[in-house]
């Protein structure tokens, strides 16, 4: 009976050892299966994280592209009208000169000259001060150039006149020539 208990202690021991063995190596692949999961959820965190930049920068891009596309027809709209007005413009200077051929040697002429060009500067210098309020991620770009001339950046949040106004104040500034 002895020899069979000792063959059974020889067993248990050899089973307790291959026991052990196995935990030890569940042990070492719960470890491997936890820092698996662990790179996981931080790989799938920082897949969410560029995922969400990216729909930032998606949706940044469609806001500046949209208003891209509408400076450009604001500009476009600019044009005409410069285009326009200097199609009036050339007409009634015709009519004056057909009606006083020595009016580009007057005073008056000058003065109109004078204070076009002035018109001209200060509807420039406020399209330019509403580009830079409305784009605030170039107003610097835009400042530099004045600064280096000593000029300051005009400082609106006007729209330049458009339409009617305009044309109304224009006339008004003829009739008194």
């Amino acid at each position: 009976m002895r020899g069979a208990e000792g063959a059974d202690l020889e067993k248990k021991q050899i089973l307790e050892e291959q026991c052990r063995a196995a935990s030890e190596t569940l042990f070492k692949k719960r470890k491997e299966v936890q820092k698996l999961n662990k790179e996981y959820d931080d790989d799938m965190r920082r897949l969410m994280e560029i995922q969400t930049k990216q729909q930032n920068y998606l949706k940044k891009n469609e806001d500046f592209s949209h208003q891209r596309e509408r400076i450009e027809s604001e500009l476009q709209d600019q044009f005409d009208k410069v285009a326009r007005s200097e199609e009036v413009k050339n007409n009634n200077y015709q009519n004056v000169i057909q009606t006083n051929p020595q009016f580009e040697e007057s005073s008056a002429f000058k003065d109109v000259i004078l204070e076009s060009e002035q018109l001209k500067s200060k509807y420039m210098m406020n399209a330019i001060g509403v580009l830079a309020h409305d784009m605030q991620d170039i107003q610097a770009l835009i400042e530099q150039p004045f600064q280096e001339i000593g000029l300051e950046l005009p400082q609106t949040s006007e729209r330049p006149a458009t339409g009617s106004s305009q044309r109304s104040r224009g006339s008004q500034g003829s009739r008194g020539m």
